[in-house]
């Protein structure tokens, strides 16, 4: 079929980039596309002997058979959860793979699968890819800048990884991003401030991390988010005033890092917050008033910073509150 003839063509220029030569990529780059392609080759011949043709498209099955290699290494049996994973199944039918009516892949959830080795970055070739979970497993090196190729990506989970490196800035690109979960990681450097390009994020977790520098003013453009936890990195500077624009915002964590200055006003423009934790940080100025009128908040922490001034007595309104906690200031 003229689509499958595509496939291959596509695949072909895949493997010609994949053994340029050793010097571009790394040794266990180069042995799981070796590897892939062997597989790929075998089985499809087998194929076309057996029922004249493999459903799925042969970059996909490349694709993935690539990233299995690139996870198991010299132990193929280390997943505890493995079934149809490179046999002549479709692909729709591995575990953890679905599929659209196509027979695109849209979603690899592996997450807790004993997993060990880097993200290919073939991988980010899956141009319907909406869902991508690979959380706690042992995934490391950095995460490839070809992330942001995935367009129609809404849901990204790679946490508890020791994964290195920068949070890339082609995560911008990820326009139908919704949620971003990469805590427990060992990323570092600043957040990319096109992080903002990211409107439709809903969920953004990069807590016990290494991430220095200042908190992006550009965060301010993620008006659909309602969760936001930076907790336990090294982020320094003040807390923008555009956070005051994140009005879905119900849960806000900066705790234990090293934010300066004082706790802007527009605090207070965040009407369905339940949750603020900005404790243990470098935090002076007097608390603002403006978080008495957080009718919905419940959970305030300010504790181990430098606050000084009298507590608000408009806090004493917050009916819902349930815990204050302002101690070491």
């Amino acid at each position: 079929p003229k689509s499958y003839k595509t496939s291959y063509l596509i695949l072909k220029g895949v493997i010609e980039d994949d053994t340029t030569s050793n010097e571009e990529h790394d040794a266990l780059s180069c042995k799981a596309s070796n590897i892939a392609i062997h597989w790929l080759a075998e089985e499809t011949n087998k194929n076309i002997k057996e029922i004249g043709i493999t459903t799925n498209s042969p970059l996909i099955r490349y694709l993935l058979a690539m990233s299995f290699i690139s996870w198991t290494g010299t132990e193929p049996y280390r997943w505890p959860h493995r079934s149809g994973w490179m046999t002549k199944a479709s692909v729709c039918s591995w575990h953890g793979i679905k599929c659209n009516g196509d027979e695109d892949v849209t979603s690899i959830e592996l997450g807790a699968n004993q997993l060990s080795g880097t993200i290919p970055s073939q991988l980010f070739l899956l141009s319907q890819l909406s869902t991508l979970n690979l959380n706690r497993n042992k995934i490391f090196g950095t995460i490839p800048t070809q992330i942001g190729q995935v367009s129609l990506l809404e849901n990204l989970d790679l946490h508890s990884n020791p994964l290195t490196g920068t949070l890339p800035s082609e995560v911008g690109y990820l326009t139908n991003i919704q949620h971003l979960k990469i805590f427990k990681n060992e990323l570092t450097s600043f957040l990319p401030t096109n992080i903002g390009s990211c409107t439709a994020l809903k969920t953004l977790v990069l807590s016990e991390n290494e991430f220095d520098g200042k908190i992006p003013s550009e965060i301010g453009m993620l008006s659909n988010l309602k969760l936001m936890t930076l907790h336990l990195n090294k982020l320094k500077g003040p807390i923008p005033s555009e956070i005051g624009m994140l009005y879905n915002l119900k849960e806000l964590g900066f705790f234990a890092n090293r934010l300066q200055k004082s706790i802007p006003t527009t605090i207070g423009n965040l009407q369905n917050v339940t949750y603020i934790s900005f404790g243990l940080n470098q935090m002076t100025g007097s608390i603002p008033s403006e978080i008495g009128t957080l009718s919905f908040l419940t959970n305030l922490e300010l504790s181990q910073n430098t606050l000084r001034g009298v507590i608000p007595t408009h806090i004493g309104s917050l009916h819902a509150l349930e815990s204050l906690l302002i101690f070491q200031n």
